[in-house]
């Protein structure tokens, strides 16, 4: 069985024999998923199997790359990542192909899903169009991005956000941000942590589970199973931080030399977003010149963006329906 992919103009295939498997990427990937591809796009093609390989299959693949998640061999366009026997990747470069292997569905699909965002993400950052870890949510033609730390609460806010029927989606990790600052809709699954407080909206869709590697068990739910609408049409743009712990909630206006540093961070930098460096990191002056390139393209369409945005910080209150309401009146405390 099959899922094509396309996030505009890059276009990825995954095959497996494991119906399951391609089902859960379907799921994961639902806003951007095809009948069919064109020869002439940019494609990738992933190759998920349920089952290990009991040698290494390019014995003379040279160690060039260690840490504590995995060992990465490397030969010419040939890549071997090796995660200490929880997971084998086959990577050929040069076709943009990689093969998967692991016994259990849960692994393989989470090394499928981080390959497809790894790769899909460096390709569209070559194309000129970034990704910035932050959730984003239109209202009446004003598009809410807003950015916070890891685990810091833009799942559990977007949710609620649009379980009150006023707000479009746009994205709920990672919005991106072309050449000219304008940001275009990146919707994926919406995940919860375990025990992660969810709306009604949330607690009557289908969902469907996940167990991480290393972060546990996520509940997940497809955009095509949530009564919910995507959209890119906004004129404003209000740009937020959002702090945990205040007495109540409110938006107060801030310059946007407060942003700078965490912008860099969330967005040049790329700190939070899901990249593995074994499918986005190659060695060679050719890609020292890519990703020199897109170092340089980031920089300019985040400054762009920012430039176009009014910039406020968004205290929270420990009451989500609070927090929620503050958005959708907009309540904003100009200082």
């Amino acid at each position: 069985m099959e899922v094509m992919l396309n996030f505009y103009g890059v276009g990825v295939k995954v095959i497996s024999e494991e119906d399951e498997l391609t089902l859960r990427i379907h799921k994961d990937f639902s806003f951007f998923v095809v009948e069919h591809l064109e020869d002439t796009q940019k494609n990738i093609k992933v190759v998920s199997k349920l089952e290990m390989l009991n040698e290494m299959p390019y014995p003379l693949l040279i160690p060039r790359f260690k840490n504590r998640n995995l060992i990465l061999y490397q030969k010419k366009n040939i890549r071997v990542c090796d995660y200490y026997g929880d997971g084998l990747c086959i990577f050929n470069l040069k076709e943009d192909k990689a093969t998967l292997y692991n016994q259990r569905l849960n692994r393989l699909h989470e090394l499928t899903y981080l390959f497809i965002l790894s790769r899909v993400g460096k390709t569209l950052d070559l194309m000129g169009l970034h990704r910035l870890h932050a959730m984003a949510v239109i209202k009446d033609k004003t598009l809410f991005v807003g950015m916070m730390p890891m685990n810091g609460g833009k799942t559990t806010l977007l949710s609620y956000l649009l379980n009150d029927g006023r707000f479009a989606n746009v994205s709920d990790d990672s919005p991106l941000i072309d050449c000219d600052g304008k940001v275009l809709p990146f919707p994926i699954r919406i995940g919860f942590e375990e025990n992660s407080k969810m709306p009604e909206l949330f607690k009557t869709a289908n969902s469907y589970q996940l167990e991480r590697k290393e972060y546990g068990k996520k509940t997940l739910f497809s955009l095509e199973d949530l009564n919910i609408s995507i959209s890119e049409d906004y004129q404003n743009i209000i740009l937020f931080r959002g702090f945990k712990g205040a007495a109540f909630a409110s938006l107060k206006k801030v310059s946007r030399l407060n942003f700078i540093g965490f912008i860099f961070e969330q967005g040049v930098i790329g700190v939070g977003l899901p990249i593995l460096i074994e499918y986005f990191w190659e060695f060679g002056l050719v890609d020292f010149l890519k990703k020199s390139k897109i170092f340089i393209s980031r920089v300019q369409s985040l400054y762009k963006f920012l430039n176009k945005s009014e910039t406020y910080y968004f205290e929270m209150s420990s009451n989500i329906e609070e927090n929620v309401e503050c958005l959708v009146e907009n309540k904003k405390a100009l200082i």
